[in-house]
């Protein structure tokens, strides 16, 4: 991924990763469902990692930041990834598309389940809309992590920056 997906080409893939091009063949129709089948394992991955995050719900932003430094240093050590991934419209198969949507969904659910809590809790107004606020929250992520790569930013100002925006978004959500 290192000249992003685009760059990409099944020979280079095939010979880095040490497999004949027949054999990436064999189990991916192209680039498209080759990257997909990344993607997809990827946002697993990144679903157990949240897993891992403790949730209170006391401190919804707090709680929220921790998600999303987990977030950050899953994707900081493999940013050509990242940036292949949210900065290429690399797929108009809608079946592609769906298995991404599927796995990303986890991810969101995570999210709405801190908010959900913080909800629970009395700390967020009860009519807050938790499966928006959380897609609303994971767009955010995705915008600062390309800001940050266009813009050569490292982890901590990126994760500065995301606290700030949470913390004025979250004014929204308070009771």
């Amino acid at each position: 991924m290192s000249h992003g997906f685009d760059g990409a080409n099944l020979r280079a893939i095939a010979a880095e990763a040490g497999l004949s091009t027949g054999a990436l063949f064999a189990n991916f129709e192209n680039k498209a469902d080759l990257f997909n089948a990344i993607a997809v394992t990827e946002y697993g991955l990144l679903t157990e990692a949240f897993a891992k995050v403790p949730q209170r719900g006391e401190d919804v932003v707090g709680d929220l930041l921790a998600l999303m430094r987990a977030a950050y240093g899953f994707f900081w050590p493999q940013l050509p990834f990242a940036q292949a991934l949210f900065s290429t419209d690399w797929t108009s198969q809608p079946k592609l598309y769906q298995e991404r949507e599927k796995a990303f969904a986890s991810i969101l659910a995570q999210i709405a389940s801190t908010l959900e809590q913080g909800q629970a809790k009395g700390k967020v107004r009860k009519d807050l809309n938790t499966a928006l606020a959380g897609r609303t929250v994971a767009t955010l992520f995705v915008a600062s992590l390309q800001s940050a790569i266009q813009l050569g930013q490292d982890q901590i100002g990126t994760e500065a920056q995301m606290n700030e925006t949470l913390k004025t978004l979250a004014k929204g959500w308070l009771p």
